[in-house]
């Protein structure tokens, strides 16, 4: 009998876990459609492009901006304003 529940509850955690991950297309296209929907091209901080190195994205005023790292969204965050002059 422990022998079915365990057999049981590993099978449930292997279905759980399959049901769970994406595949690498979705996630490519994910990808592909957040940075075709980016307010810019660069990020606002550093200035570095982040076509093929977005990391991070915010939702400001309506529109979404890309960052490089997740140093560079803070700091966007702290001071946007100076950095949409």
């Amino acid at each position: 009998m422990l022998k079915n529940i365990s057999l049981s509850l590993f099978l449930f955690a292997g279905v759980l876990l399959t049901s769970s991950c994406s595949s690498p297309e979705k996630k490519a296209e994910k990808i592909t459609m957040e940075v075709s929907s980016l307010a810019l091209d660069t990020d606002p901080v550093c200035k570095m492009p982040i076509e093929g190195h977005l990391s991070d994205t915010l939702n400001f005023n309506g529109k979404i901006y890309g960052f490089c790292n997740t140093a560079c969204k803070k700091e966007f965050e702290k001071n946007s304003e100076t950095y949409l002059k």
